[in-house]
């Protein structure tokens, strides 16, 4: 027990005790420095731009971004890199409220169609972080309530990790040190047609005045799980696989009954598409796009236009 307190020690001062600027790796999907303006550091990283009056201040490292809670925002343009798909994913950057306590301030959001949801915001003294793949397949984590840990006028650095080798399993971090209560899992791939919009400082483009209000510096996007974030030896084993509807059209494979026709996958996890998997007489309100979409991914459904 003593050997392992030491290692998850260790892991929380690394990530806590980051003294220099990330440098970006072939995990690295997005990596924004926030040193005077709002580009990303990595090749091939997704366009950004800022919109309203922010500002740049001294950062953690360099400059930070500086918000106001009042609509201002640094929007991530999308990108077919910006997407998990079934990927493990880390989301970190280090942040100093300058607000007291306040519900439901943003940090960093996505919203697409059909209920897809990434988000990451302070309820008060708690953090909170969700993965929503579509309307119905919603997880949240949470921490306790936190204190003054983090309205204390110091840098603090937060992660949410998203471990698809632990069955999806959604973990937060606040200075290297794991904080959501109990153990939530998102199992369920998150597909959108060609990548996502995020939006730096508010849970979604047009909120921002329900935003953050704070410095925001060293954004970084891992599609991976960084060794700072792995879970500990003596995890408690993830629940199995869950079985998962097919995907990006979660709503019309819900309407089939599982029990009747049963979904199957790969060893790799991909769905085995047949025709007698979704019945497409019981299909309905899909837009042309999603079919589109649906027919890319699994053509051999050949769902009609």
């Amino acid at each position: 027990g003593f050997v392992v307190v030491l290692h998850s020690l260790s892991i929380a001062l690394s990530a806590s005790s980051q003294d220099a600027p990330h440098t970006p790796d072939d995990a690295t999907v997005l990596l924004a420095h926030l040193d005077g303006d709002g580009s990303a550091a990595n090749p091939g990283g997704p366009p950004m731009r800022v919109r309203g009056e922010v500002a740049y201040t001294p950062g953690r490292f360099g400059k930070a971004l500086s918000l106001k809670r009042d609509g201002s925002v640094l929007f991530i343009y999308r990108a077919p890199t910006l997407m998990p798909r079934e990927r493990s994913w880390t989301i970190e950057c280090w942040i100093k409220p300058t607000r007291k306590p306040t519900a439901r301030m943003a940090i960093l959001g996505v919203f697409g169609n059909m209920g897809r949801r990434i988000n990451i915001q302070l309820d008060g003294r708690r953090l909170l972080g969700l993965v929503a793949v579509d309307e119905k397949h919603r997880v949240q984590a949470a921490s306790g309530n936190l204190g003054d840990a983090l309205f204390d006028g110091q840098w603090h650095h937060i992660a949410m990790v998203l471990d698809r080798e632990r069955n999806g399993e959604l973990r937060l971090y606040l200075d290297g040190m794991r904080v959501n209560e109990g153990a939530v899992y998102q199992p369920l791939p998150f597909f959108i047609d060609d990548g996502i919009n995020f939006t730096l400082g508010a849970g979604m483009p047009w909120t921002g005045k329900s935003g953050f209000q704070g410095l925001i510096d060293e954004l970084r996007i891992t599609a991976g799980v960084p060794d700072a974030f792995a879970a500990p030896a003596d995890a408690a084993e993830p629940p199995g696989a869950f079985a998962r509807p097919i995907h990006p059209a979660a709503a019309a494979a819900a309407d089939a009954p599982e029990s009747q026709k049963p979904l199957s996958f790969s060893p790799g996890g991909t769905v085995i598409a047949t025709k007698c998997s979704l019945p497409s007489s019981r299909i309905v309100a899909i837009s042309s796009s999603d079919i589109s979409l649906f027919n890319r991914y699994f053509p051999a459904l050949s769902l009609p236009s």
